[in-house]
């Protein structure tokens, strides 16, 4: 056998490996969203003084012990830059604005970004009833494994984090 048939023979068998690879060994299942986050107010020149605003969804079940915090870049000071909520309930909305300035005293970065970071206790209880009940799910294994992993954070009283980031390009803040 020469060495393109050899070259050609591991190729095919290649392919063939790659055919007989099942879509289910290849799927995984992720818990379903229980906030959605947004971030607003940045328009192409941010002069200080701007208003960002941020935005927190609740998706599934009740939420518990929420605590949202706005990070940027050491440039840039916002203010105020902590918020917290006893509890989210599903279509409630949540609405967190801040001052945006300039932090005169730190240098210019060349990348500047705002991040809203979100922690919280999710609903455990809803999570898991969305997977049983959502068709979507419909691999018996993975289901299941996703659910074992939402038990044992449950039991480990685990807190969820989120995160959105919007990024600008230097001068973009004045």
């Amino acid at each position: 056998m020469n060495m393109i048939s050899k070259f050609l023979a591991v190729m095919f068998l290649s392919f063939i490996g790659v055919c007989a690879y099942s879509q289910d060994d290849a799927m995984v299942y992720h818990v379903p969203e229980a906030v959605q986050l947004s971030l607003s107010g940045l328009p192409a020149y941010v002069a200080s003084g701007s208003v960002l605003t941020g935005e927190l969804s609740g998706i599934v079940g009740e939420n518990k012990n929420i605590k949202i915090s706005f990070i940027s870049s050491p440039d840039i000071e916002i203010r105020p830059s902590d918020f917290t909520f006893s509890s989210l309930k599903p279509g409630e909305k949540k609405l967190l604005q801040a001052k945006i300035q300039r932090n005169e005293s730190s240098k210019a970065s060349q990348k500047n970004r705002v991040m809203m970071l979100v922690e919280y206790l999710p609903d455990y209880n809803a999570l898991i009833n969305a997977i049983q009940t959502n068709q979507s799910f419909s691999n018996s294994s993975l289901r299941s494994n996703l659910l074992q992993n939402l038990q044992s954070d449950n039991n480990e009283g685990k807190l969820y984090k989120d995160s959105v980031e919007l990024t600008f390009l230097e001068g973009r803040l004045r």
